[in-house]
């Protein structure tokens, strides 16, 4: 309640007049849309016998489910971008939004290395693979500081699916990505040329190669998220 609270006063502040006054004569800024992509490029190495050995790729791509109407600007006193929403019928910092996400997925793999005491090796069973909904998928963009804003995307985890995907689960998997919270990083314009422009488009990515132990296996991830927001003035 406090931090919408807060919201709401620095509402106020910038359109001038009290909290009140700020409800009466609220009116958002820009219209926002989100899409973007994340792949994970992935193999696996097992010397053992029918070892899991070749390559994958999961691809998850995502985009708001409809407009988001915000009012962006600075904190004031501070060099913070915001994002205000209407949230329960208050007014707040912008919270994770409806969002459409669908996974792809791709098994290479095959199993090998087939001792002589067996016929042969058991399939690998890929019934599971190909596209796919994610359930219930939220985005969540907001600022970070004066010259960024943060995303993320949640959604189930990528495993629940029963095709093979790496050892990447998430979007954000803090374990791969070794940060507490590894919201994906967006670089936004200054803010005088923000409010001049009728349109702002503006694109994060990253790109992470890691290899993990898994069993008798190893297994290396190929990581590229990005996300592209694009801000419309209303």
């Amino acid at each position: 309640m406090r931090r919408a609270l807060v919201v709401t006063l620095t509402a106020a502040a910038v359109v001038g007049g009290s909290a009140g006054q700020a409800e009466a004569k609220w009116k958002w800024s820009h219209r926002v849309t989100i899409s973007g992509q994340f792949v994970n490029h992935w193999s696996v190495t097992d010397p053992g016998p029918c070892g899991t050995n070749g390559d994958g790729t999961v691809t998850v791509s995502f985009k708001n489910k409809k407009a988001i109407h915000t009012f962006v600007n600075r904190i004031p006193g501070t060099n913070q971008w915001i994002l205000v929403g209407l949230y329960f019928g208050q007014t707040t910092f912008l919270p994770p939004q409806q969002a459409i996400a669908s996974v792809t997925t791709v098994d290479n793999t095959a199993a090998t290395n087939k001792p002589d005491y067996l016929d042969s090796c058991d399939a690998i069973d890929k019934s599971r693979c190909g596209t796919k909904q994610l359930r219930k998928p939220r985005v969540s963009v907001g600022g970070l500081d004066a010259k960024r804003l943060k995303f993320d995307l949640v959604t189930d985890n990528f495993r629940d699916i029963g095709c093979q995907i790496g050892t990447v689960e998430r979007f954000s998997d803090v374990d791969f990505f070794n940060r507490k919270q590894p919201k994906l990083e967006i670089t936004m314009p200054s803010f005088r040329s923000f409010k001049r422009r009728h349109t702002v488009t503006v694109t994060g990515t990253s790109h992470d190669v890691k290899s993990f132990p898994d069993l008798d296996a190893t297994v290396t991830n190929d990581v590229t998220r990005t996300v592209t927001v694009t801000f419309t003035k209303r």
